[in-house]
């Protein structure tokens, strides 16, 4: 893993356990229950698909939203065109669910 990934890490892993939960997010305690149980893939694994599709991204900003189609990863980067970028995946499978432009 890159240096750039462990940075990326250590920025998702302070917003996810920032502790400032709004409707559906799930907090840090939460999430590191869901992971141990199985229930979520790690969030590495989600940042690692990210940085697939985007390797030049930076992220900005890291949710764990649960939905009604279940638990989903909120991360949004600014991509190598400067761009800012929200992806939606699932946190069971990884499946990227939505990749939008943001305004």
């Amino acid at each position: 893993m890159t240096d750039l990934r462990y940075r990326l890490l250590g920025l998702a892993a302070g917003v996810l356990g920032s502790g400032i939960a709004a409707a559906g997010d799930v907090d840090h305690r939460q999430a590191l229950e869901l992971r141990r149980s199985g229930v979520i893939l790690p969030l590495e694994t989600m940042l690692a698909t990210v940085q697939d599709r985007y390797p030049e991204s930076t992220v900005v900003e890291v949710e764990l939203e649960q939905e009604a189609r279940g638990f989903i990863y909120d991360i949004e980067i600014f991509n190598a065109a400067g761009e800012l970028r929200e992806l939606e995946l699932d946190a069971r499978t990884g499946e990227i669910l939505q990749d939008a432009l943001e305004d």
